[in-house]
This record gives C-alpha cells, structure tokens and sequence, in this order.
C-alpha cells in the first residue's frame, strides 16, 4: 500500500546541483528517443531520509561507470509546497490511463505526452510496486520527477560524500549544509534575451521547417534535434550571452556553454510547443 501523504510530506534529494535555476531547467518534452514512460526533462530527486541514506546514490554505487560518470557532491534538500499538484500512480492500469490520457500523436507510439500532462500537475512521484514492472524499469529507483518549479517551497543546498554501501544500502555523509534558499525568478536580462530567441525561432521555424511525410518516431527525434542545432549555429552570440548570464548567477566557470544552449533550447521548444505540434499533425495526415 502506498502511503501518498508519507510522499507528499518527505524531502527529496536531488543529485547534482546546489542552486536550483530557472535558467537551466528543462521542461518536461513529449517526443524522446526510446520507448519509455520515463519523462525527458524535469528535475529529479529521491526520498530524503533521516539516517542520510538514499536509493539513488546506492544504485549509482552498484554499477562503477555510473557512479564515476553521475555522482556529483553537490545536492540540494528540496521541500514541496502544500497545494503541489501531485501525480502518484499505484499501478500499471493508472499508468495506461496516464497514457491514454496525455498520447503522442505519432503512429504506433506508446509514449506519455508529458508536456500537456505538466499542465495538470506538477510533479509525479513513481513508488517502489511500479518500478519492477518491465515498461518502467527504466525510473531505476523510487523517483520524483518535478515537472513545475513553481511546486518548490523551499531547499537547502548541501555537500555530500558517499561514505558506505552493502548488499541493501548506500550511506553518505553531509559535508555541508548552506541556509535555505527558494527557487529565484528568472534574471531581467536573460528574459529580454530569450524574447528575443523565442521571436527569431518561430520565424526561422516558419521559414526553414521542412515538413516530415515519413513518420518514424526516431527519425522524427533525431531531424527535430539536428533542426534546434541549427538555430542554435545561426543565433550563436546570443546563446553565447545566455551562457554569460548564466555563469555569473552561479558565481563560477564550471558550466558549459553546451548546457545553457540545451536547456535554453528545451525552453523555447516549450513555449512553441503548440507550433511544432501542429506541424507534426499536418504532416501525419499525408
């Protein structure tokens, strides 16, 4: 039985960061490479508990080339809001609902529209019974996935180490905790700039989009991934001004332009979802 107030009520650690940006958030996206019912984007955590124990951390530690390819010591304690709009299913008829409910609109494809589901919820959490079933194997361990950082009352940026791991458990220690902090709006002049790419994609979409009569998902992906490539080339000291905002509101170097371009990208995708959507429906009914 699944406790969904135990959920609802637990922190969640997430892995990788201690300043939680706007700037770099990836929305949820509805079209993925793969068959999965695993969200692309969004921001991932685990049950944070009281004996610094965590599920994600021990499967990182059972498989080495992840552990030395994913482990980061930066972490973030995230508290969820009250009025957090959740999604828990309890099973895999809940699961199919969920997909009958939010389709792909491409032929033969069982994926979960996570984009229009983002727009009734907030986040979704997926328990231990569900993980073991053979279309979701891929969540790996007990997961919330949030999908609106508006949902984030609050979280606290700390500095891990793992110490410890058996045959059941993974331990770390907390190195350092850093105050509480929220989730910050979006800085001025990156809005103005990403106004600015916004307008100049939906031109260049209009313009450049070659419309797709061969619908497979996987070419589909791939030629969408190659077309946001090439807007990113044409509108490249832009990106580049993004990047530099970024940077300086994290008071570091560490970042990768790559980052920024991608996560800027997944944003004004986004915000044209509907147009390249409707392009994707005029090209299924060739």
């Amino acid at each position: 039985m699944i406790n969904q107030e135990e959920i609802k009520n637990s922190p969640f650690l997430s892995v990788g960061t201690t300043t939680i940006l706007r700037e770099l958030f990836h929305p949820p996206y509805a079209y993925q490479l793969g068959d999965s019912f695993k969200p692309f984007g969004g921001l991932w955590g685990t049950k944070y508990g009281a004996i610094n124990a965590n599920e994600w951390l021990y499967y990182l530690t059972t498989r080495q080339s992840l552990i030395e390819g994913k482990f980061r010591p930066e972490a973030s304690v995230i508290t969820m809001k009250d009025d957090t709009r959740w999604l828990i299913p309890t099973s895999m008829e809940e699961m199919k609902d969920i997909q009958n409910t939010y389709p792909i609109p491409i032929k033969n494809c069982c994926l979960v529209d996570y984009h229009e589901l983002s727009k009734d919820y907030d986040c979704m959490f997926l328990s231990r019974p569900l993980i073991y079933e053979d279309d979701l194997k891929d969540w790996s361990v007990p997961s919330l996935v949030i999908f609106n950082l508006d949902c984030i009352k609050e979280y606290k940026p700390i500095i891990i180490d793992k110490i410890d791991y058996d045959y059941y458990i993974t331990l770390f220690e907390v190195l350092r905790e850093d105050a509480v902090k929220q989730v910050q709006p979006l800085d001025n002049e990156y809005s103005t700039i990403f106004s600015m790419l916004n307008e100049l994609f939906v031109k260049y979409f209009k313009n450049h989009y070659k419309q797709i009569t061969t619908i497979n998902h996987y070419q589909y992906i791939s030629e969408l991934n190659h077309f946001f490539d090439g807007f990113i080339r044409e509108n490249k000291e832009l990106f580049n001004k993004i990047h530099d905002i970024v940077q300086n509101r994290l008071a570091k170097k560490g970042i990768i332009d790559r980052q920024t371009e991608i996560a800027t990208m997944a944003q004004i995708r986004n915000e044209n979802y509907d147009l390249i959507n409707e392009e994707l429906k005029r090209s299924l009914k060739k």
